[in-house]
């Protein structure tokens, strides 16, 4: 019994050398794309181009794709809507604006195209959303 003890002991011990490793490692790919996600940030409102977020993290965009996708689990450009759907999130919570000014302060100008986008992200409508949450205030 003491040797299965020791046993799982060390194995427990190398299971969390590996997984602190593994983490490093994650967070360190993570900060390769801070500029990126920042600017993604910055630019909410604009239409922007893989080559522009590729050239961020000094990589080609094939490449830039593929290293972005093992890191975050999604492409940059979907990654990219998803923040715009979160931010549309707040404006539709937060404020009173039409859901038309809401596409178009993200960068959307087709009203029915951020509808889709939202229902994809969301499960329910952007109107619908704004409804849910004032009813549960």
């Amino acid at each position: 019994p003491l040797y299965d003890v020791a046993w799982c002991a060390n194995i427990l011990g190398i299971i969390n050398i590996y997984a602190t490793e593994q983490a490093k490692q994650h967070t360190q790919e993570k900060e390769v794309f801070r500029p990126v996600l920042e600017y993604m940030s910055e630019n909410i409102g604009r239409n922007i181009k893989l080559e522009e977020l590729a050239s961020l993290a000094y990589m080609q965009p094939t490449y830039f794709i593929k290293r972005f996708g093992k890191s975050f689990g999604i492409s940059p450009l979907a990654y990219f809507n998803r923040m715009k759907v979160y931010k549309a999130m707040g404006l539709l919570s937060g404020t009173e604006m039409s859901i038309d000014d809401i596409a178009k302060q993200l960068g959307i100008n087709d009203t029915s195209y951020f509808t889709r986008m939202f229902r994809k992200h969301c499960n329910v409508t952007p109107s619908a959303y704004r409804a849910e949450f004032r009813s549960a205030n």
